[in-house]
C-alpha cells in the first residue's frame, strides 16, 4: 500500500498582540499600548495572561508565564489578557512574543506620531499582530 507524504498541520494562532497608540485613562498621558490576549476564550472566569516584560533599548520582550485565576471570583466570559502602557516610544522596535521561553515570534514595528506601522512578521509563528482596537477584538 502506498503512502502519501506526511503534512505537517498547520498551528493556529494562540495569541493576538497589539501595539497602538492610546490615551491613559487616569494621567491622560500618550502612551503606546501594547497588549497581548489569548484567542481562546474562557466560559467560567476573565482569566489573567501572566507575562513578564522586558524593555532593553530597542528590543521588547513578552515572556509569556501562563494564566492566573481572578481574585474576584465573578463569573465572566472572555479572553484571558494582558495590557502594558509604554511612554515615550517612538522610531523602529523589535517585540518578542515568547511562550515560556522556549517558542518565540519576533516583530518589527515603528513606532511614529501618526500610529504603528507592522514592519515585519514572522512565519510560522504562534501569535498575530494588530496596530488598531477593532482587530483586536475580533
Amino acid at each position: 500500500m502506498k503512502r502519501g507524504k506526511r503534512v505537517k498541520p498547520e498551528v493556529p494562532v494562540e495569541y493576538v498582540l497589539m501595539v497602538t497608540p492610546h490615551v491613559n485613562e487616569r494621567t491622560k498621558e500618550k502612551v503606546t499600548l501594547i497588549a497581548l490576549r489569548t484567542m481562546n476564550e474562557f466560559t467560567a472566569f476573565r482569566y489573567e495572561l501572566v507575562v513578564d516584560p522586558a524593555v532593553d533599548g530597542r528590543k521588547i520582550t513578552l515572556l509569556i508565564q501562563g494564566l492566573r485565576a481572578p481574585e474576584l471570583t465573578l463569573p465572566a466570559m472572555g479572553p484571558a489578557e494582558f495590557r502594558y502602557e509604554l511612554p515615550d516610544l517612538r522610531g523602529t522596535y523589535e517585540i518578542v512574543v515568547s511562550k515560556h521561553g522556549k517558542a518565540a515570534d519576533t516583530y518589527g514595528v515603528d513606532v511614529g506620531a501618526g500610529g504603528v506601522k507592522i514592519l515585519s512578521v514572522p512565519e510560522p509563528r504562534f501569535s498575530e499582530i494588530v496596530n488598531n482596537k477593532d482587530d483586536y477584538r475580533r
